[in-house]
């Protein structure tokens, strides 16, 4: 009869201690927003626009680089047309914006 209220106490406080982590996950479970999907979609969103925002920064740069040092790949002319002046003064604008925006965002 001695053990019988040590296996009672146990089982209770294992049943309390359930009770309270149910209780807890509701809680934490229950605070959901309606507009979580969309950080899912804004992370699309980004990469839509700052992947060829930055293949137009560093683009050209980088055919200006191979350019000079002479190492030109396979495809012919296409290095060269990104490496002028054009393409340069483009990706520097570009650049700048997007630098713009950053940190306007950071700024605020």
């Amino acid at each position: 009869m001695g053990l019988m209220p040590c296996v009672l106490t146990a089982v209770w406080g294992t049943k309390r201690r359930i009770r309270r982590h149910v209780q807890e996950k509701e809680i934490t479970m229950s605070n959901h927003h309606w507009n979580d999907w969309a950080g899912g979609v804004t992370l699309v969103l980004q990469a839509i626009v700052y992947i060829p925002l930055l293949y137009i920064i560093l683009m050209p740069w980088l055919c200006l680089a191979l350019v000079k040092v002479g190492r030109i790949p396979s495809v012919p002319g296409f290095f060269q047309a990104m490496a002028s002046t054009g393409w340069l003064v483009a990706s520097g604008l570009v650049g700048l914006v997007v630098l713009f925006v950053v940190v306007r965002t950071l700024v605020r």
